[in-house]
């Protein structure tokens, strides 16, 4: 009869290894969370850090145009979404001339749509998502260039709400939108960046797969202790935690049972939830236990030997 082959029992403690993504994938950012900042000094999506009044004839520092087109840092991200020039309550807004009529921004456009930054510098406005995390180009293929409200500041004050509600619409803006909130969660800790979440869930995926190995080792180490043989002509097949066999399984699958039978439930969840190739309990598993605890025990045999040695030499 075929014997079952397990993989090897080394891949199973493995954690893989994850580099942090170079570039930001979407519906998530990798950054170092020692970066984070206060939560209570952490700006989010749906609130503005509103500035003092900066004069309609100077250029607030952190005016959204000066953000445009530029590759900035985590850190100068995070400080510009902090500080973001917003116009207060006493700020004039400056009017042009579109058609016929002298027209200018609605204050309450910035309530209404929170992802709005205004330019004093070019009276016009911008997406901040978009700008911070827009990719170069949109549409199919990325073939479709990214410019007002993006790449380029809008004021066509007269379409204003028609040209917002089309870009809501757009797929780069929810992605945008999606990174954005994203950051923030992660700058202020309240999110482990995606390569942490990774590593975290790679270290207790190992974790729980040593916990489920351990009744099996310490199962092939009590058959050696007692100098009994662990398998039989019929140690082979199927271990269904639920149907007793009615043939001679061999010491060690009726160990197995045994303890499942004694309220084992690590191991029995292990059996009942693993494929019929990742069980780890074949000849060849078996046989690389043994293995394992031979070199532990030839380990410490020669660390006695020498510490004996050196007592009398």
């Amino acid at each position: 009869m075929k014997r079952n082959h397990s993989g090897s029992l080394l891949n199973y403690f493995k954690v893989g290894s994850h580099t942090t993504p170079a570039e930001v994938q979407k519906g998530s950012v990798a950054i170092d969370s020692s970066s984070a900042i206060n939560n209570d000094a952490t700006a989010t999506s749906n609130e503005c850090n509103v500035q003092p009044n900066d004069g309609n004839n100077i250029v607030p520092k952190y005016d959204i145009s000066l953000y445009v087109n530029k590759k900035i840092s985590d850190h100068e991200k995070i400080n510009f979404i902090k500080n973001m020039w917003v116009p207060d309550n006493s700020y004039t807004f400056k009017t042009q001339q579109i058609g016929s009529q002298n027209r200018k921004f609605n204050r309450f456009w910035l309530i209404k749509y929170k992802w709005l930054a205004y330019s004093n510098l070019e009276n016009s406005v911008y997406c901040k998502m978009c700008v911070l995390f827009a990719p170069s180009n949109a549409g199919h293929c990325s073939s479709q260039a990214l410019n007002q409200l993006v790449k380029t500041g809008y004021n066509n004050w007269k379409n204003a709400l028609e040209r917002f509600e089309k870009h809501l619409l757009l797929n780069y803006h929810k992605d945008a939108t999606l990174k954005y909130d994203t950051f923030i969660d992660i700058m202020s800790g309240k999110l482990l960046p995606i390569n942490k979440q990774i590593d975290k869930d790679s270290q207790k995926q190992a974790l729980e797969n040593s916990e489920k190995l351990k009744p099996i080792i310490k199962t092939v180490i009590l058959c050696g202790r007692q100098n009994l043989s662990l398998r039989s002509h019929e140690d082979y097949g199927v271990f269904d935690t639920k149907i007793e066999p009615n043939k001679n399984e061999g010491n060690f699958r009726a160990i197995l049972r045994a303890r499942i039978e004694s309220g084992d439930e690590n191991l029995k969840k292990h059996f009942e939830t693993c494929g019929k190739n990742a069980t780890y309990i074949s000849w060849n598993i078996q046989n690389q236990i043994i293995e394992a605890c031979n070199e532990i025990i030839i380990q410490k045999l020669v660390t006695k030997i020498n510490k004996t040695w050196q007592m009398f030499f």
